[in-house]
């Protein structure tokens, strides 16, 4: 691939001819793939364009294989950002049946309700099976989602 990338391609117009015509220069070629260049007996060099064919398609091999890794790394990223959103969002769920279960004692017990808009002074065994249940969400979110 280095040496593909070393390359340049040209456009040029043949002596004698108005066709512009796309390619390599040979000098360059040379400092590159010298096998692929050849001196003709009246001092012009040719350049073997079949000869490129087989590095070209290795340089395309070799950056498939690192498209193909960049795109399972991406994969792997979108899946690990899944996992974590899913996560926050179990977690959040927990927090928001939390309050509603706080709240639901605190109309049971006809407790008046604080500023917040779902909390009151509740019992400590209450608050204590609350706690334990909202710890109980976390710790539910957090096997599940592999945190």
């Amino acid at each position: 691939m280095s040496k593909i990338l070393q390359l340049q391609g040209i456009s040029y117009n043949l002596k004698g001819e108005e066709d512009k015509r796309m390619g390599f220069s040979a000098q360059d070629l040379q400092k590159v793939y010298p096998e692929l260049v050849k001196e003709g007996s009246d001092g012009y060099l040719s350049i073997d364009g079949t000869g490129l064919i087989a590095p070209l398609v290795e340089s395309i091999k070799e950056q498939q294989k690192k498209i193909e890794e960049l795109e399972e790394k991406i994969n792997i990223n979108k899946k690990e950002e899944e996992n974590r959103q899913g996560y926050l969002d179990c977690l959040v769920k927990g927090g928001e049946l939390y309050q509603e279960h706080w709240k639901e004692e605190c109309i049971r017990l006809g407790k008046k309700i604080d500023s917040s808009g779902w909390s009151c002074s509740l019992s400590k065994d209450i608050a204590d099976s609350l706690n334990n249940s909202l710890k109980e969400g976390r710790d539910f979110c957090k096997e599940y989602y592999k945190q």
